[in-house]
């Protein structure tokens, strides 16, 4: 099971990989940095931040997003029973265009 940032759960493997390729196509150039990380019995947590661009209509956008994360798995028998994602969403809308000053007057008008 993968729990996003919004709380949305996921599970299943076909579905996680639809799922991430949809969501490296939406966010590419995506990567992580771990910082510091721990284990306690069958948990580990990492803690870091995760970047990349946008892609709107086909097209990656300028620009870049950063956020601080952090990531707890949940292992049970040697596989990941439970991965969850832990950091403000606020990243995942891109900016909206600017609008040049000759445009705004023509909006105004």
């Amino acid at each position: 099971m993968f729990i996003d940032a919004r709380g949305t759960r996921f599970s299943g493997a076909q579905t996680m990989i639809d799922n991430w390729r949809n969501f490296f196509y939406a966010y590419p150039q995506y990567w992580i940095s771990i910082d510091s990380n721990f284990a306690d019995g069958s948990r580990v947590a990492l803690f870091g931040t995760a970047g990349g661009k946008w892609r709107v209509e086909g097209n990656v956008i300028p620009g870049s997003w950063e956020v601080t994360a952090a990531w707890v798995a949940e292992v049970e028998n040697g596989k990941v029973r439970r991965w969850s994602v832990f950091c403000d969403t606020g990243w995942a809308t891109p900016p909206q265009p600017k609008m040049e000053s000759s445009t705004m007057a023509l909006v105004g008008a």
